[in-house]
């Protein structure tokens, strides 16, 4: 049986691999991987602290690799938490805070210091 890629489908963990993830056994024997992640929306240390062996998921099919082996993913059916990766840390007085404040920064500090430099040039240009 060739699986679809999109297609959700139960099968069986049958074997955990420390820090790459879990083997799924389908009935029809077929078996694919469910990368350390694809497991959950948040960091996975141990893939065991997620699922365990000969325990029955549901997986949706991602594609097939180039050995043929199907790539497989749990958390694709598992609705994320709404904070996640929206979830921005507070600017902490220069330290800390998002890409665009701190090249906002960068842009006044630079801007401030070439006019300052532009100032110094001028008057040594015009004692010429």
């Amino acid at each position: 049986m060739a699986l679809e890629t999109g297609s959700e489908i139960q099968g069986t963990v049958f074997k955990i691999l420390p820090n790459v993830g879990a083997l799924v056994r389908f009935t029809d024997g077929d078996v694919g991987l469910v990368h350390i992640s694809e497991i959950a929306h948040e960091y996975v240390k141990a893939v065991e602290d997620y699922v365990r062996e000969n325990e029955e998921v549901t997986v949706k099919v991602l594609g097939v690799n180039e050995q043929g082996r199907y790539e497989l993913s749990i958390k694709a059916l598992i609705t994320p938490p709404p904070s996640q990766g929206t979830d921005r840390r507070p600017s902490s007085g220069g330290r800390g805070g998002d890409l665009d404040e701190k090249l906002a920064e960068f842009q006044r500090r630079s801007q401030q210091r070439m006019s300052a430099v532009r100032k110094r040039e001028g008057r040594r240009q015009g004692r010429r």
